[in-house]
């Protein structure tokens, strides 16, 4: 694991315009939907502020806790006020790549039906099932492309996950996956292996890589054709890629089909 990218590398850049036969600078016609700004959503925008997007908008209800301090780019100061406002004080501000950042404090709903910003894409950094299958309904029905990742504990040990699926049919969406695979760690039976367990850094970086990638794409395709839902399930035996197809049972695609 100590091998993933865990910040903005040129050679990673470099990657990204030989895949899509692109560049960076198309990302100036996309818009993002950031849901959640705890441990995931602050990470994955400090991440993200590095590139030029058309705008970033911020959404998340809670106020800063002495507990988020260990695991996001919150301060002392932050604490007690809203996790949006570290959007406006730290990154909106300092505009290192000319992205507009927009950041509201409640849930984001209204946002959705409106879509001032023109979203081409929703990101769900939230930490519960039940969220992310309402935000990926929405993107389902709005045409957007949709993004979400998460970290799993039980008595075996912690896993990790980072999912994409592009706007268009022909994909399994995260309802699809969620039914039908067995989100268990895998090959953790050595005690050391602890310290090589996913972290919501990694998770965040992870998650940009798949994000960057896929939002280029989307951008310099003229057309798009069937979607491909993408996914980076981890543990401690190392990151394992695979595609997710449709679930028949799986009621979030049935119901925004």
């Amino acid at each position: 694991m100590s091998r993933l990218r865990t910040r903005k590398s040129a050679a990673y850049d470099e990657r990204i315009n030989a895949r899509s036969g692109s560049n960076l600078n198309t990302l100036t016609s996309r818009h993002l939907l950031l849901v959640g700004y705890g441990g995931l959503g602050a990470n994955l925008a400090q991440l993200l502020s590095g590139y030029p997007w058309g705008s970033i908008t911020v959404v998340d209800p809670e106020l800063a806790e002495l507990s988020n301090l260990g695991r996001t780019p919150f301060g002392l100061d932050d604490v007690g006020k809203p996790k949006v406002a570290h959007v406006r004080r730290v990154l909106a501000r300092s505009k290192p790549s000319g992205t507009r950042w927009s950041s509201y404090h409640g849930s984001g709903q209204q946002l959705l039906v409106e879509n001032p910003f023109g979203f081409t894409a929703i990101v769900a950094a939230v930490d519960n099932d039940r969220s992310r299958l309402q935000l990926q309904r929405s993107a389902l029905s709005l045409n957007l492309n949709f993004y979400t990742a998460g970290l799993e504990a039980n008595q075996s040990g912690r896993s990790g996950y980072a999912f994409s699926r592009p706007a268009g049919e022909g994909a399994g969406c995260i309802g699809c996956w969620l039914l039908g695979v067995e989100r268990q760690p895998q090959a953790c039976d050595a005690p050391e292996s602890v310290a090589h367990a996913p972290t919501v850094h990694i998770v965040a970086s992870i998650l940009a890589d798949m994000l960057i990638e896929q939002e280029v794409s989307s951008a310099s395709q003229s057309e798009r054709g069937a979607a491909d839902s993408s996914l980076n399930f981890f543990a401690w035996s190392g990151l394992h890629h695979q595609q997710v197809a449709p679930n028949p049972g799986c009621t979030v695609c049935s119901a925004s089909a």
